[in-house]
């Protein structure tokens, strides 16, 4: 793994960040980021992000999220030289069990 991936998880456990999984990374800093949630675990994640100031971390994860026919836990991979970026939330909202997040990487 890359010292900034490093460093990123690092700062996510000192600092307290939620940590989302994503699928897409940010390519630069001033990059857009839109999540829609749903997963009930995900949904929880981003009520936390919410309540509180709302900065979060997200780190690229490599390799299916979903097993075949639905089966295990799903687990997502980190790549080495995986990348990562801390986030705001500039705007949400939610629509029944579904929350949406725009936010901006600033890191």
């Amino acid at each position: 793994m890359r010292a900034s991936l490093l460093l990123l998880l690092a700062l996510a456990r000192a600092l307290e960040l939620p940590l989302f999984p994503l699928r897409k990374a940010p390519r630069c800093p001033t990059d857009r980021l839109s999540l829609n949630l749903f997963e009930p675990r995900y949904v929880a994640l981003a009520e936390r992000v919410l309540a509180s100031d709302g900065v979060f971390a997200g780190l690229h994860c490599e390799g299916p999220h979903v097993l075949p026919r639905g089966r295990g836990p799903a687990t997502p991979l980190v790549a080495e030289g995986g990348v990562g970026s801390v986030f705001a939330v500039d705007d949400w909202e939610r629509d029944g069990s579904v929350v949406r997040i725009a936010a901006r990487a600033f890191g």
